[in-house]
């Protein structure tokens, strides 16, 4: 599944002080031990649990460099465009600790949001805070370019993809991620 250029990550702030008053979001004795509620036709906010008989997807953010360096992945956009990207990933699928797909800002389509353990958190609080307007991540899903949002503001603990998907296939790839 292909994403549109006009996906994008964000810091959570409404989201977050959303999240702690629905319950406990992260961590994998919370995801472990307490099943996900049946999803309903009607639900906006979804915390995703990955059935057993659907494989992990492999999961990775790297940023992309403003040019090609030694080592660099190089992948094609949606547009045909080349982008470069480091070929450290930031945080992987190992990383998420919790998943939730909610209705989007737009009201009308849905996006998914991931949680990150504290080391994944650390590592992309670091990769994100001095990234200037219009810097991109990659999303890696299983090796090949998901897409490549522009950053809206750092990211820490919980990072929002957001592209246009309705609410079935927000939920097929939320499945794919979650612990």
């Amino acid at each position: 599944m292909r994403r549109s250029p006009r996906s994008f990550l964000r810091a959570t702030g409404v989201v977050a002080a959303a999240a702690i008053l629905a319950g406990p979001l992260t961590g994998a004795a919370v995801a472990a031990t307490t099943p996900a509620p049946p999803i309903s036709d009607t639900d906006t906010d979804i915390r995703i649990d990955r059935p057993a008989n659907v494989p992990r997807a492999e999961f990775e953010l790297h940023l992309v460099l403003d040019g090609d360096r030694e080592g660099a992945i190089t992948e094609r956009d949606v547009d045909g465009s080349t982008l470069f990207l480091d070929p450290q990933a930031i945080v992987t699928v190992s990383d998420v600790t919790a998943v939730r797909v909610e209705l989007a800002a737009d009201l009308e389509h849905y996006a998914v949001e991931l949680h990150f353990g504290d080391a994944g958190a650390e590592r992309l609080a670091a990769a994100t805070k001095d990234l200037g307007v219009g810097r991109r991540i990659a999303i890696l899903v299983g090796g090949r370019l998901d897409s490549a949002p522009y950053v809206m503001a750092p990211l820490s603990s919980t990072a929002m993809i957001s592209g246009r998907y309705t609410r079935d296939e927000a939920i097929a790839f939320a499945r794919r991620l979650a612990p």
